[in-house]
Order: C-alpha cells, then structure tokens, then sequence
C-alpha cells in the first residue's frame, strides 16, 4: 500500500525553475502545497496549472516560519519538501515511488533519492544573489551559535563560489578545528582546503 505524500514548497518568482520542479514530482506526490512569499512573476500561475494549493505569507526574511506556514497545511503521511530550483530525475522517481511502496529493503534506502539542485547554478546566482543572502543568512546562524561548524563549512563554499579564496580557506579551517571524519561532509571539507 502506497503511503500518501503532500509536496510543502515556499516559493517567489520562481517561474523559470517551478515547472520542472513540478513535473519531475508531478506523479509521485497526492497534493501540492504552494506558499508563495510575494511573487510578481508567473510563478502562482504555474503552480495553480499543476494543481497546487496555494497559500500567501508575506516574507519576513525567516525560512523557518514561511517552512512552517506550509507545512501547517500537509494533509498526507509523508512530506516532501523540495525547492523550486530541484528536481528529481528519472532514476530517483523510481526509488522514490518504490520507498513509498515499501519495495525497498533498509540497504536501498541509502542509496536512493538525489535531488538534484540548480540554484547555484550562474542563471540562479545572478537572478537572486542567492550566495549573498545565503552568506547573511550562515553568519546570522553563526552568531546564534559559534560552534556550529558545519555553518562554518558553507560559509567557506559560499565565499569559494565567489572566488574570494582568502575568506573560503578562513571558513574552511574555521570548520577544520573540530574535524571528525564521520561527519556528512568531513572529505568535502578535506578535498576543499586543498584544492
């Protein structure tokens, strides 16, 4: 028996991204949660054409709250929280359709999923800044808590996607000083500082 999905999604001028999104998740989720932040572009009518809810929270610059504003309106057992700049391919929808299913044993489980994302891709970058807001958003995140290290890594891929070098390698040892090797991203950290 399939368990049920709801899509949760927050969203804002996200016309060019949203309708791959949509069709790449199109088959596998029971219900699409738009919120939209303020958009001015064609992003609410797109959403409307795949049959999404779409629900208004104007943005107060805290993901968290407009996360929670759509989450509040998930109907299904499982959610999906995807960005408008994701997709799933071909390859994931099948493991994802076969997870909902319950066809996959707790080895497949691992090895299944990938998002693949594009907003940091340059069109994404240059129409929304997105490294700057992202940069605020990890050092707001750092004052809150100093030793949040993994915070400290994506600062470093923040800097090193703008070539500031210096300020990436800061970041980056700045993680280092708490190294664990199993720790999600410890080789990316490794691989990082030397190239």
């Amino acid at each position: 028996m399939k368990n049920e999905v709801s899509l949760c999604m927050i969203v804002k001028n996200e016309e060019y991204y949203l309708p791959r999104c949509l069709s790449s998740v199109n088959n596998i989720v029971d219900e699409v949660i738009i919120v939209d932040t303020g958009s001015t572009d064609k992003t609410v009518e797109i959403a409307k054409s795949f049959g999404a809810k779409v629900y208004f929270f104007p943005w107060n610059n805290n993901f968290s709250e407009a996360r929670n504003e759509s989450l509040k309106y998930a109907s299904k057992e499982w959610i999906l929280i995807l960005d408008a700049d994701d997709e799933l391919y071909t390859e994931d929808q099948k493991n994802l359709i076969a997870l909902l299913n319950r066809q996959l044993d707790e080895n497949a489980i691992y090895n299944l999923v990938k998002i693949h994302h594009y907003g940091y891709m340059n069109k994404g970058i240059e129409s929304k800044d997105k490294r700057n807001r992202t940069i605020t958003l990890l050092k707001e995140q750092i004052k809150k808590d100093p030793d949040n290290y993994f915070a400290y890594f994506n600062l470093g891929t923040e800097y090193a996607g703008l070539n500031d070098t210096k300020k990436a390698l800061d970041y980056y040892y700045k993680s280092y000083e708490k190294f664990d090797p199993l720790n999600g991203y410890s080789f990316l950290l490794i691989l990082r500082i030397v190239k």
